[in-house]
C-alpha cells in the first residue's frame, strides 16, 4: 500500500485480503442464492431476472464496501503497529545513550500491545536507575580509596624525604591505613557477593555470645575514647549461622556507634524474640534523620554528613543478615538516640545447620 513500510504494509495488506475476502465470499452468496431460486426454478412463479440498477447498485456496494475495508485496515493497522514504532524508536535511543527515552503507550484499549509498551518502558526506568547506580558506586568507590591512598602516598614520600622517622608510630599509621583498605575491599566483595547471588556461608550451630563477648576486650578501650560508656548484656544464645561473618556484622555495628554516637552511655545486648536472637547497638543520639532512616542500609549512604566511615557498613550488615535468613533494622533506642539490630534464627532442638 502506498505510504505504508515494513511491518506495516504487511499489516495492512493481510487486513486488507481479509476484508476483501468477506466481501467476495458475501457477493459469491448471494450469486449462489439467486442461482439456486431462478436456475433451479425454485421461484417460478416471481420475477427475478437482473435489471440494469441492479447490477449498479451491486457494484457500487462493493466499491463502497471494498473502500470502507481499505480505510478500516490503514487506520486499524496504524494503532496496532505504532506502539511498536515506539518501542523500536526509545529501544533505538537506549542504545544511542539516551537512557531517559521511553515509549508513549497511546490508546489504552489494545490490551497485549499496550501492556508491552508499559512493560518496556518499565524496563528501560530499571535500566537507567541501574546505570546512574554503577555510575554513583564507580565515583564513590574511587572517592574512598582515594583519601587512605594519598595518606600512604604522602607517609611513603615523607619517609623517604626524610620527614618521617621509620620507627613504631609511622609503621602503625602505615598499618591503620592498610586495614582500612582491607575493610573497604571485603565490605565491597561481600555486598558483590550478595548482589549477583553467590554470597555463601559456612553456617554452624553456634553460640552467639562466643561471637560478641570477645570483642568487648577489643572495642571498651576504643568506644572509651569516643566517649562511649558501654554496657553488654550478652546471654547464651544458640543460633545457626556463620561465625567470621556474624562477627563482621556485630564489628560493623560497633564501628558505627564509634563513628557517629553522641558520647554517653551505649547499649550492647543480644536478647531472644521469637524464634531469633537480636543483637543491637543503643545509643544516646543524634539518632538518624527521618529522611534518611528508610535507605540507611543503602550502600554508601550515611546518616550523617560528617565524613566518617565508607557508608558500607549498614549495608555489609544487611547484606549478612539476610543471608542468614534475618534482617537488619533500625528503630528509636531508649535514651533518645537510634536502636540498630541484627536478626539471626535461633537453633531448633536436634535441627542440623
Amino acid at each position: 500500500m502506498l505510504g505504508l513500510q515494513g511491518l506495516t504494509r504487511k499489516v495492512a495488506i493481510y487486513m486488507t485480503i481479509v476484508a476483501i475476502g468477506g466481501l467476495l465470499s458475501t457477493t459469491v452468496g448471494w450469486a449462489l442464492l439467486f442461482w439456486l431460486f431462478v436456475s433451479q426454478g425454485l421461484a417460478d412463479d416471481i420475477p427475478m431476472h437482473f435489471q440494469a440498477v441492479d447490477y449498479i447498485a451491486l457494484s457500487l456496494s462493493l466499491v463502497v464496501g471494498l473502500a470502507t475495508a481499505l480505510i478500516a485496515a490503514r487506520s486499524l493497522t496504524r494503532r496496532i503497529v505504532q506502539p511498536v514504532v515506539q518501542v523500536a524508536a526509545a529501544a533505538r535511543s537506549i542504545a544511542g545513550g539516551d537512557l531517559a527515552a521511553r515509549a508513549d503507550i497511546g490508546d489504552q484499549s489494545l490490551g497485549e500491545i499496550a501492556d508491552l509498551v508499559a512493560d518496556f518502558n518499565q524496563m528501560a526506568g530499571r535500566l537507567e536507575i541501574s546505570v546512574a547506580e554503577a555510575n554513583q558506586w564507580n565515583a564513590t568507590i574511587a572517592h574512598e580509596l582515594r583519601t587512605p591512598l594519598t595518606i600512604l602516598n604522602g607517609l611513603l614520600q615523607g619517609a623517604a624525604d626524610g620527614v618521617f622517622d621509620r620507627d613504631d608510630a609511622w609503621t602503625a599509621m602505615l598499618r591503620a591505613q592498610v586495614d582500612g583498605l582491607t575493610r573497604l575491599v571485603e565490605d565491597l566483595r561481600v555486598l558483590s557477593l550478595e548482589e549477583s547471588g553467590h554470597f555463601y556461608l559456612r553456617l554452624e550451630v553456634v553460640n552467639l555470645a562466643s561471637i560478641i563477648m570477645p570483642l568487648r576486650a577489643l572495642y571498651d578501650p576504643v568506644l572509651a575514647q569516643s566517649g562511649l560508656s558501654a554496657r553488654w548484656t550478652v546471654p547464651d544464645a544458640e543460633v545457626v549461622g556463620d561465625p567470621s561473618r556474624i562477627r563482621q556484622a556485630a564489628m560493623a555495628l560497633l564501628e558505627n556507634a564509634r563513628l557517629h554516637a553522641t558520647p554517653g552511655a551505649l547499649e550492647i545486648t543480644v536478647e531472644l524474640a521469637g524464634d531469633e536472637a537480636l543483637f543491637s547497638v543503643a545509643d544516646t543520639g543524634p539518632g538518624v534523620p527521618e529522611d534518611m532512616a528508610a535507605s540507611i542500609f543503602a550502600p554508601f549512604k550515611r546518616g550523617r554528613a560528617d565524613g566518617n566511615g565508607s557508608g558500607l557498613g549498614l549495608a555489609v550488615v544487611r547484606s549478612i543478615a539476610r543471608a542468614h535468613g534475618g534482617e537488619a533494622t533500625l528503630g528509636p533506642s531508649d535514651f533518645g538516640g537510634s536502636r540498630f539490630a541484627l536478626s539471626i534464627p535461633l537453633a531448633r532442638d536436634g535441627a542440623e545447620p
